[in-house]
């Protein structure tokens, strides 16, 4: 069955049909609306991207100022930091600087203080050497050992000094002794058990056990001399005093030369 092309039932004919009954006037309107409607659409479309991208550069915007923010404070840190580490460096340095001078103070010592022992040996052995009326071997015995101390490349120097001070020490210490011993004496060519009296550096004396026999230690000559009996009663009790056996009390001991 043919059927034609031109029939009401074809849509497209339809529409042409009616397109032809629309006045031209309107038809030009219609058509200006539907561009300005597209125009608007790509306008709104264009504005909506805008502000997308708008919206995700004010997130970005953000996360910037934030950053920025967070790299001033640490910069503000940073510099803080720098600067205090200045000031920790200049104590440092000044640290540096003080110890460099005590170092040379003391190598400026150390050339003065290590002859200065040796003198000090020089003393103590002429000191000791002259003076052995009391613990003479207790006494070489110290020298000796302090002679080895001051010979000894192994030692520092403040050792040395040490030993050499400890010394001293013990020998000063003598000057203010005050005790009592027995020992044994050779006196008119017999030997005889006496006890010895010493009064630190001053003076030393001895007295036999029944007290015929008394005497002192005579420093100029390095002997023993007799003393007058008027002298036995003070050496006693001096000799008392010295074992605790009496209260302390002035006495007359002849400590200086004896006129004859």
């Amino acid at each position: 069955m043919f059927r034609s092309p031109y029939s009401l039932k074809n849509p497209t004919w339809v529409l042409a049909g009616l397109l032809l009954l629309i006045p031209p006037d309107l038809y030009a309107e219609t058509a200006d609306l539907m561009q300005k409607q597209k125009v608007l659409t790509t306008a709104i479309t264009e504005q909506t991207q805008a502000q997308e991208a708008l919206d995700q550069w004010n997130q970005k915007k953000s996360l910037m100022v934030e950053d920025i923010r967070d790299l001033e404070a640490r910069r503000a840190w940073t510099s803080f930091q720098v600067e205090k580490h200045k000031r920790y460096v200049a104590v440092e340095k000044d640290s540096i600087r003080k110890l460099e001078e005590k170092i040379e103070a003391i190598e400026a010592i150390r050339y003065k203080l290590e002859p200065w022992i040796d003198e000090l040996y020089i003393r103590l052995e002429n000191e000791i050497n002259a003076n052995l009326s009391f613990l003479a071997a207790e006494r070489q015995a110290r020298l000796v050992s302090l002679r080895k101390t001051l010979d000894d490349p192994h030692l520092n120097l403040g050792e040395k000094l040490r030993h050499a001070l400890e010394v001293v020490q013990i020998e000063a210490s003598y000057s203010s002794l005050i005790e009592s011993r027995e020992i044994s004496l050779e006196i008119n060519g017999e030997q005889k058990e006496v006890s010895v009296l010493q009064l630190g550096r001053l003076a030393i004396f001895y007295r036999s056990g029944d007290g015929s026999l008394i005497g002192r230690y005579n420093h100029d000559s390095g002997t023993w001399e007799a003393l007058a009996p008027e002298y036995e009663r003070a050496i006693r009790k001096a000799i008392e005093v010295a074992e605790n056996k009496r209260v302390v009390e002035l006495l007359d001991l002849p400590v200086g030369r004896i006129s004859k």
